[in-house]
């Protein structure tokens, strides 16, 4: 082959040449260490017992991730469960299989990104917009452990794309298929149902075209609907099942006496709550500090009345018209519930937020002809990015899986000649239950006594950074009924001490 056709070869596949470069880049920030960069603390913990009940016991279950703060009271679907099973049993129980999966759904994602913008615009864009969200290092920071919120964009993705599909032809399949995933993305989290906007856009956008008849109209909403609640039909089979359990929770949160409520309807958080969260998004997207991402928080916003007119006024859709409308929606459920507000609650739409500001300054460079100085200005920004993912840094105490496996088979291999009943707490961090310990200590066959039965323990492991003289100053009620008995040091491992308190 001469060179001739070498240069023609490459002419021809340039965009996946550059496209498999940024995957391969996505794929080595997202699985570099992942075992010691992984979030593994009381949730991941919960959730992976719960997975493996179902595994080893053949215990299946419609009752998904819970938590309960006081008056809160949060619950999510239980296919985040079966979505993860395959991989923690793949990696005979070992948390790093699941967040290898969760990893690769998110280098996907990136391809489906540059899929989805070259479906509704040009390849050059959709190159720009994959490099930028394969390196922000939020995006990366929420797709390297398994969490039932960051599979969101990859379900994301893949409803616009049948909403794409829908746009360009209609039919009961990309109807069905599109209710189906809003349904699975409710389950993993419930902020996703603002994603129904865009659905709705698209059918105004048919209706307005008056090329469909009137049972268009009737059909493929209810199949959509329909779609939608097959997804989450555990959730009524288990209330069916169990007094009424998510229904109660539902209706004291909504109407009841809980305070704070879920939904508060206070004017100042309606108006001032979506503005804040979308400036805290952008800067924590583009990893610079929030004060400098107003302007680019103000531009996005002003961009957003523009698409919303030229959609009413023109029926004019288009990928950014949706972005903006299911931000907005969001934007609506954060200002009704400003109490469960979190960085990741917008994670499927960062892409298009990425995406408006990237085709805007595309579209400035070719309009004021400095197209190199932008390009060299991009390649900068990413590399920016890149540094910014510090990928070097020293595990903190919510990662470093290795270590918290290392000091349960300490307790583990202690605990395995005990015929007394024991228990475990951790000082070392803010879940002084020792969730994420007594994981792996269910995985080594060790059965501590729940988190209620404290006072009835006779033996309690410790897990503490500090000396036993100080860790009996801790005021954890775990500790309480055996701060007065000798503390054994069984063992230190990175900055930690495994203690042995055994009553008489």
């Amino acid at each position: 082959m001469d060179v001739s056709h070498i240069k023609a070869f490459f002419c021809k596949k340039k965009y996946l040449i550059i496209l498999s470069f940024i995957l391969l880049l996505a794929g080595f920030v997202r699985l570099y260490q992942i075992e010691s960069k992984m979030r593994f603390i009381w949730d991941e913990g919960r959730d992976m017992m719960a997975i493996r009940k179902i595994i080893a016991k053949k215990d299946l279950t419609l009752f998904g991730p819970y938590n309960e703060l006081g008056t809160e009271k949060d619950f999510f679907g239980v296919f985040h469960y079966y979505l993860m099973l395959p991989w923690l049993w793949l990696a005979d129980f070992n948390p790093v299989g699941s967040a290898i999966f969760t990893a690769t759904l998110g280098i996907i994602s990136v391809a489906l990104v540059y899929q989805l913008l070259s479906m509704w615009s040009d390849k050059k864009l959709a190159l720009a917009v994959a490099a930028v969200y394969a390196l922000s290092p939020v995006v990366i920071k929420y797709v390297i452990w398994p969490w039932n919120p960051n599979t969101m964009p990859f379900f994301g993705l893949i409803y616009l794309i049948f909403l794409r599909k829908f746009f360009e032809k209609p039919t009961l399949l990309w109807t069905g298929l599109a209710g189906l995933t809003l349904g699975l993305l409710f389950q993993l989290h419930y902020f996703s149902v603002a994603l129904v906007v865009p659905w709705i856009l698209m059918m105004i956008w048919k209706k307005r075209k008056q090329v469909e008849n009137l049972s268009f109209f009737i059909f493929h909403p209810i199949l959509f609907a329909c779609m939608f609640l097959l997804a989450n039909i555990n959730f009524l089979l288990f209330d069916l099942t169990h007094q009424g359990f998510y229904f109660k929770i539902l209706k004291e949160s909504l109407i009841g006496n809980s305070s704070p409520k879920l939904i508060n309807f206070v004017l100042q958080n309606i108006i001032f709550s979506p503005f804040t969260f979308t400036n805290q998004t952008f800067a924590k997207l583009l990893a610079i500090s929030e004060q400098f991402t107003w302007p680019i928080t103000i531009a996005f916003l002003g961009y957003g009345f523009i698409k919303i007119k030229e959609f009413i006024n023109n029926n004019y859709l288009q990928l950014e018209t949706m972005v903006v409308g299911g931000w907005l929606g969001l934007m609506i459920l954060i200002g009704m519930m400003p109490t469960l507000s979190n960085d990741y609650y917008g994670s499927y739409l960062w892409f298009g937020l990425l995406m408006i500001i990237i085709k805007g300054l595309l579209k400035a460079s070719a309009h004021h002809g400095h197209r190199f100085i932008f390009t060299i200005a991009g390649v900068l920004f990413c590399v920016k990015l890149l540094v910014s993912i510090d990928l070097f840094r020293q595990p903190t105490w919510q990662e470093n899986m290795p270590l918290v496996r290392q000091l349960s088979g300490v307790v583990a291999k202690d605990a395995l000649s005990q015929t007394r009943s024991l228990n475990i707490a951790s000082l070392s961090d803010s879940d002084t239950r020792a969730t994420r310990y007594r994981y792996f200590l269910d995985v080594d066959g060790i059965k501590p006594l729940g988190i209620d039965d404290y006072s009835q323990s006779k033996i309690l492991y410790v897990i503490s950074p500090h000396d036993a003289e100080k860790s009996r100053q801790n005021s954890a009620w775990e500790i309480s009924t055996f701060t007065t008995y000798q503390w054994q040091l069984l063992d230190s491992i990175g900055g930690a001490n495994v203690f042995k308190v055994e009553k008489d």
